[in-house]
């Protein structure tokens, strides 16, 4: 539903499965939180968006999911650009970026520097 952009009927889905879950697989309900935040990200709802995804980054970091921590920090950190908010994104992909490095993740790093270098040009 997501790759189709029917964010409703995907809010909704991941909703239902998170509900299933029950919190009984910590990894599914951190997944839920990461998806809604994105799913929020692509309706314009940065607020829901920032709260869902800085749910889903503390619920990966007690579970020691460097992935998932690196994920959220990467799309709070455009959420953030794209709010002009840019020292506060420049903080977030900074960490993202460290994040990817540390577990080998050279596309996510790469990801991160392109979002930098997005906010130092819209910065001039």
């Amino acid at each position: 539903l997501i790759w189709n952009a029917k964010w409703i009927e995907a809010e909704d889905e991941v909703k239902s499965i998170d509900k299933n879950n029950g919190f009984n697989d910590k990894n599914i309900t951190a997944r839920c939180s990461q998806k809604l935040g994105h799913i929020h990200q692509m309706l314009d709802k940065y607020s829901e968006a920032t709260e869902m995804l800085s749910k889903a980054r503390t619920q990966f970091e007690a579970i020691g999911d460097q992935l998932g921590v690196a994920q959220c920090l990467r799309n709070l950190g455009d959420i953030h650009g794209m709010q002009d908010r840019y020292s506060e994104a420049t903080e977030m992909l900074s960490k993202a970026k460290t994040q990817f490095e540390q577990i080998g993740d050279q596309k996510g790093a790469a990801q991160c520097l392109q979002s930098l270098g997005d906010i130092h040009r819209m910065q001039g």
